[in-house]
């Protein structure tokens, strides 16, 4: 199975083993470039995991390539660019990942412009660095995987800093403000069609407002770490009614104009513990705020509610050799906090009941078998189909499914 992948990805990518990271002397300036090519494979027995799993995809890659520099002992500067191929999202267009100036005043004040990570629990800023964790995906009950291209970095302004204490460890935090690009052919307009179906005709976002705080405990708690990060921004649609079953259940004809409004509100806490080759972390919403409400100016308002979205998991990676690593993870994902039974989802919308969940066993094995070369091998057992599109399984979704996931990845 090793060879196979990693055949697969050095056909595809051919030259990829003669790439390395360079450094070049300009002037007075080091300008690093960095990068990472990845090809993987998914195969669910059930349900289409936002690709043609049930079939078997490769349309599951990723790659992109980095520069940055410090003009200054105080200023750095950089930028990534970015492609990627995930069934219907990304498509191998590249974008710009990140990039910004970065000045740090002091050790307890910077401030970043430009297109930077999106503060959002504890792995969202290192999403796209597969060489730091043993899993193929983070947990879909808070890195919900056809979000991320919303969710990837925030285009604005950031303030951070540290503060240190010999006896305390450290504090940071991050202070951010800008926007957030949601397309309306998007993973987060598909998701909310799996509520309420229309014809989207167009979007806008409010300016986002995130905020961060990490402390890491000096001995004998050194290895610890704790953060919470928060965010709340409003997103508006407009569009009309289609002939789905959601409206003619109701005797509404399509065509007709719709408003739809959500106001999001979300804190995620989270703990990591590192000791040796063990790491061991757990995040939460708590809980995550979605006030959202559906009007038609001929119709009238015709949803207005704010259920609680509640999420969680804990996982444990250990090392067992330089070479392989070991990972099991548990996670749950509720639409609402207070319809954890799905009764709710389906008197309103008529979907299936376990839509309202999604509940993840989840066995990892990570094999770094060359030098800047992983192979990732992933299984998870999955009780539920919140994060499944509708769009995506229109034959119908199951309750109980299995995916597996594959991945080779060059690091250079």
């Amino acid at each position: 199975m090793l060879v196979i992948f990693a055949s697969i990805f050095a056909s595809i990518i051919g030259w990829g083993g003669m790439l390395e990271a360079v450094e070049f002397d300009i002037g007075n300036f080091t300008l690093g470039i960095h990068g990472f090519l990845s090809q993987g494979y998914l195969k669910s027995d059930h349900n289409n995991f936002l690709a043609e799993t049930e079939k078997g995809t490769f349309e599951f890659r990723e790659y992109g390539v980095n520069a940055s520099s410090y003009l200054t002992d105080q200023l750095r500067v950089g930028a990534q660019l970015f492609g990627r191929d995930f069934g219907d999202f990304g498509n191998d267009e590249i974008v710009l990942d990140w990039g910004f100036a970065d000045y740090r005043f002091q050790d307890w004040l910077g401030l970043r412009a430009g297109r930077m990570k999106v503060l959002l629990g504890m792995y969202n800023e290192t999403r796209d660095i597969d060489m730091v964790r043993t899993s193929v995906f983070l947990s879909e009950s808070i890195y919900n995987d056809g979000f991320r291209e919303s969710f990837t970095a925030v285009t604005g302004l950031e303030v951070y800093g540290t503060v240190l204490s010999d006896r305390l460890g450290s504090l940071s935090y991050q202070l951010q403000w800008g926007k957030l690009r949601v397309e309306k052919n998007g993973g987060i307009s598909k998701y909310i069609l799996n509520f309420f179906p229309m014809e989207m005709h167009d979007v806008e976002t409010s300016d986002v407002y995130l905020a961060g705080v990490e402390l890491n405990p000096a001995a004998p708690l050194d290895g610890l770490r704790l953060r919470a990060t928060w965010n709340a921004w409003d997103i508006d649609y407009t569009g009309t009614t289609t002939s789905a079953p959601f409206w003619s259940m109701q005797g509404v004809p399509p065509g007709i104009p719709l408003e739809y409004h959500a106001a999001l509100d979300v804190t995620v806490l989270s703990a990591e513990y590192r000791w040796r080759n063990l790491v061991v972390a757990a995040e939460t919403f708590a809980p995550a705020n979605y006030a959202n409400s559906l009007k038609s100016p001929l119709l009238g308002t015709l949803v207005d509610d704010a259920p609680d979205k509640v999420g969680y998991y804990a996982s444990v990676a250990y090392g067992l050799t330089d070479w392989l690593e070991l990972g099991v993870a548990y996670s749950e994902y509720y639409n609402n906090e207070f319809d954890k039974d799905g009764e709710l989802l389906h008197g309103n919308s008529g979907n299936p009941k376990y839509t309202a969940w999604l509940k993840d066993w989840t066995l990892s094995t990570r094999f770094d078998f060359a030098e800047n070369w992983v192979v990732k091998l992933e299984g998870h057992i999955m009780d539920g189909a919140d994060i499944l599109l509708i769009a995506d399984n229109p034959d119908g979704i199951e309750e109980h499914w299995f995916l597996f996931g594959g991945k080779v990845t060059y690091n250079f």
